[in-house]
């Protein structure tokens, strides 16, 4: 571009690579979109915008490197793709210029009218559907992503309509007062303080706890007591830990996140002289445990390892979280928590075969959808 007339003045290339890269990030965008719901069943939204923000959030997919390296290499060859397609159409029409006016044609008014049509019917039956509560048509349209609904409900009103109300039980979490605990505590010292040791595993399979599996795991837990009657807060790391540290549903870690409330256990173990030490191999920060469980704990207290597997950082915290019981102080209790991220995919452990030492998620996703269709 150069400068003329006190203003820029861009180019046509300039225009052309500026369109092909707007078409690319859009195509991009469609393409991640439809990888999401193909996994998760939701399109893009603020969970996945948080997960690529946060501190910590892309570490915690467990994505290797080599499937890094090709969602690179595949963003770049969409733009290549897009530079190379738009200067052939480029060249193309200034090799046409003047031989026909395609703008002009009957066809295109018509198609833009039956588009605009299409739209509009499609925009009243939505309405219509969500009014009366129709579940077929209200269910698809979250298929389709960055759909924007339309409702009917102010314009029924004022017609007399009432729409028809849904009897399906909903769970929503208000946006008032956050009243936790409900009562004040009355906190007596016990004559025996127990030491807690807590340990969590990231996306741990009930089912895993097994003599072949987990021979050692399993023998503890035969002379333990073992609860098999339990059932996580949610699907995501966020509710499972939530629900076990505050004994609540996992959508209120939301308002509690929002307002850095501390669950009421590490409250009263503080407030007892409790000795604390918790251990990750993820992040702290993602999910935000220390705006939540861990809230009120200091930094020295909450220790981090990220190495470049999963396993070694187990061990590196294990190892920090056994030295840290050795040295403790014997004259009081002590709680440590550890969250293991052994059983996400990048393990490399091989305990039957056939076995895959990488799994990437995206091109799992895909070669799942080739397989659908080349059977």
């Amino acid at each position: 571009m150069d400068k003329k007339g006190g203003g820029l003045k861009w180019s046509a290339t300039g225009i052309y690579a500026v369109a092909a890269l707007a078409t690319a990030i859009s195509e991009m965008v469609i393409l991640g979109d439809m990888v999401v719901f193909r996994m998760y069943g939701f399109h893009l939204n603020g969970f996945v915008l948080n997960i690529l923000v946060t501190l910590g959030g892309i570490d915690s997919l467990g994505e290797s490197a080599s499937a890094e390296i090709s969602v690179v290499l595949g963003a770049a060859g969409i733009v290549a793709f897009n530079l190379v397609l738009i200067f052939v159409a480029r060249r193309w029409v200034l090799r046409k210029r003047g031989k026909a006016s395609y703008l002009k044609l009957p066809v295109f008014r018509y198609l833009v009218a039956l588009f605009l049509v299409a739209t509009a019917c499609e925009r009243i039956a939505y309405g219509v559907s969500q009014f009366q509560a129709y579940a077929p048509v209200v269910t698809t349209a979250g298929a389709f992503p960055f759909y924007l609904p339309l409702t009917l409900k102010t314009l029924g009103g004022q017609f007399g309509f009432e729409p028809r109300r849904n009897q399906a039980v909903k769970m929503q979490v208000s946006g008032g007062e956050l009243n936790y605990p409900e009562n004040e505590l009355i906190v007596r010292r016990p004559e025996k303080q127990y030491n807690i040791v807590w340990l969590t595993a990231e996306s741990w399979r009930w089912d895993m706890l097994d003599p072949d599996i987990m021979p050692a795991t399993w023998n503890f837990a035969q002379a333990s007591s073992n609860f098999v009657n339990h059932h996580s807060g949610g699907i995501g790391t966020r509710m499972g830990i939530f629900s076990m540290f505050y004994g609540l549903s996992g959508p209120y870690w939301f308002p509690f996140l929002e307002r850095r409330k501390s669950p009421v256990l590490v409250d009263v173990l503080q407030e007892l002289g409790y000795g604390l030490s918790m251990y990750t191999s993820a992040k702290f920060s993602y999910p935000e445990f220390d705006k939540t469980v861990f809230t009120k704990l200091k930094k020295s207290e909450l220790h981090e390892h990220s190495e470049r597997y999963g396993w070694q950082s187990d061990r590196k915290n294990v190892g920090d979280l056994l030295e840290f019981i050795k040295r403790r102080d014997p004259g009081k209790p002590f709680m440590t928590f550890m969250f293991f991220e052994s059983p996400m995919p990048d393990t490399i452990f091989q305990r039957h075969a056939p076995y895959a030492n990488r799994i990437s998620r995206t091109s799992t996703t895909f070669r799942d959808r080739w397989n659908k269709r080349c059977p």
